[in-house]
């Protein structure tokens, strides 16, 4: 993933802010996952008005050796994640929503997938309520099936779908991994200026896939979100779907965008 074979590290960035029996379910996954030494994990507490959830985020973080950043006024997702993206100067960030669960070698799986080529950019991993990233039913809010749970789903993802992929148009926040070498093409200012403005604008209006890039040998993973429905359902994606990825070159415009606001 680097040179001499040393696994880039990781920072995991999880903006906090309500909700605190999601966060609590998001922040006890990740604590049984396996995450490995060159992964570290940074909480953001938003400002939240919960003080129940801001307690939870202080014990966690002093339990788990997470950092913890606390926002003096809310800033929202955004500006939170990009507290995030600035904290550890060379790591790679892992964007993860505080009400999603991950399992298993979630994050060394969509580490492997990002290093298979240079101009890959980000890595989002399936889930039932990501949008373009849902499963079974594309675009929407899937429940979890009573018959499995989210780590039986993300082996029979990992062991059905390995060596496959497909390119997206936009990658997905819920788990959004990012190459610290993408990070340093876009930039880390929350400002755009009014040229950035224009090329978010012409990103929002592409459609179809992204720039290409080489085949991947990635290992899809599947997580959980325990987010309301927010979208209508669209057509149903193939049992056998592939795990999704960005090109670095087409990242660039949708970074540009995430910043515009």
């Amino acid at each position: 993933m680097t040179t001499d074979s040393a696994p880039h590290p990781v920072l995991v960035v999880i903006p906090v802010y309500g909700n605190i029996e999601a966060t609590r379910r998001c922040l006890d996954s990740l604590s049984a996952s396996d995450l490995p030494d060159h992964v570290s994990v940074l909480l953001i507490d938003d400002h939240s008005p919960d003080e129940s959830l801001s307690a939870l985020c202080r014990d966690i973080a002093r339990r788990d050796s997470y950092e913890l950043l606390v926002n003096e006024q809310n800033l929202g997702f955004v500006a939170s994640a990009n507290r995030g993206f600035e904290f550890k100067g060379g790591a790679d960030v892992l964007l993860l929503n505080s009400d999603t669960v991950v399992t298993g070698d979630w994050i060394s799986r969509l580490q492997a997938c990002a290093y298979r080529r240079d101009n890959i950019g980000t890595v989002t991993p399936f889930t039932n309520n990501g949008t373009i990233c849902s499963y079974p039913v594309f675009n929407t809010s899937n429940p979890l099936p009573d018959q499995w749970t989210a780590a039986e789903l993300d082996g029979l993802f990992a062991t059905a779908n390995e060596g496959l992929f497909c390119e997206v148009p936009t990658a997905v926040g819920f788990c959004m991994y990012i190459k610290r070498a993408c990070l340093d093409d876009t930039g880390t200012r929350s400002t755009p200026s009014a040229s950035d403005r224009a090329t978010a604008r012409n990103a929002i209006s592409v459609s179809g896939p992204a720039a290409t890039a080489g085949r991947t040998r990635s290992r899809p993973m599947f997580s959980y979100s325990m987010r309301a429905p927010r979208v209508s359902p669209a057509n149903p994606m193939s049992a056998n779907a592939p795990p999704t990825r960005l090109s670095r070159q087409y990242t660039r415009n949708t970074m540009n965008w995430w910043r515009s606001f």
